[in-house]
């Protein structure tokens, strides 16, 4: 049950859940609960496009984030990046011609202080 709705968010259930086995917690969820709303900054590295694995190609970076402060810190770091264009915040993900692009998917806690604004603890 925890790994089909690990996205989704629902209220606690107001009675005594201590007998539901997994059918009754799926009900549950499919009716009071929704997937979590999930935000993607998207750019073009300029940097990157047009040699090595993206030869031909146009690369994309495209970051995922849980929050909307994540993705605006993202868009932030992102800007002053000049390699970075075309940088954009999106709630679904987007998607994109793999003749025409190479796309890099990474998660927002899977980056670097650079990006996040996080200092390392090392």
């Amino acid at each position: 049950m925890k790994d089909k709705y690990e996205d989704w968010v629902y209220p606690v259930p107001p009675v005594c859940t201590a007998y539901w086995n997994e059918k009754d917690w799926n009900k549950y969820i499919l009716k009071h609960g929704h997937k979590k709303q999930r935000f993607y900054v998207c750019m073009t590295d300029k940097f990157m496009s047009g040699w090595g694995h993206s030869d031909d190609k146009i690369n994309k970076f495209i970051i995922e984030c849980e929050t909307q402060e994540e993705a605006i810190q993202i868009e932030y770091a992102a800007h002053k990046r000049p390699e970075m264009k075309y940088i954009n915040i999106h709630t679904k993900m987007p998607r994109y011609n793999k003749k025409n692009y190479l796309i890099s998917l990474k998660k927002f806690n899977e980056l670097g202080s650079i990006w996040t604004g996080i200092k390392s603890e090392l």
